[in-house]
């Protein structure tokens, strides 16, 4: 998902292991997306749509709103 952003540092002069933290954020916050995709899915599987809160996705997946809103925006994006 982030590697154009790696061509980039590199083709500016950015050495390979000074963009070894960047990688493990990377992956962080894919994981992150991935927690709070599962916690909407599982929500809808008990929970109509409009009944489904960001404030309980966000709690199921161990985030804070503020994360989620970030990510993805709300909760219509969620289904993208």
């Amino acid at each position: 998902m982030y590697a154009w952003v790696k061509d980039v540092c590199l083709t500016l002069g950015a050495a390979e292991a000074d963009l070894v933290p960047f990688e493990k954020y990377a992956a962080a916050a894919e994981a992150t997306g991935e927690r709070i995709l599962t916690a909407f899915l599982e929500r809808m599987t008990s929970q109509w749509f409009d009944e489904i809160t960001l404030e309980q996705v966000a709690r199921d997946a161990g985030v804070t709103l503020q994360t989620v809103i970030r990510r993805f925006g709300g909760k219509a994006q969620l289904l993208e």
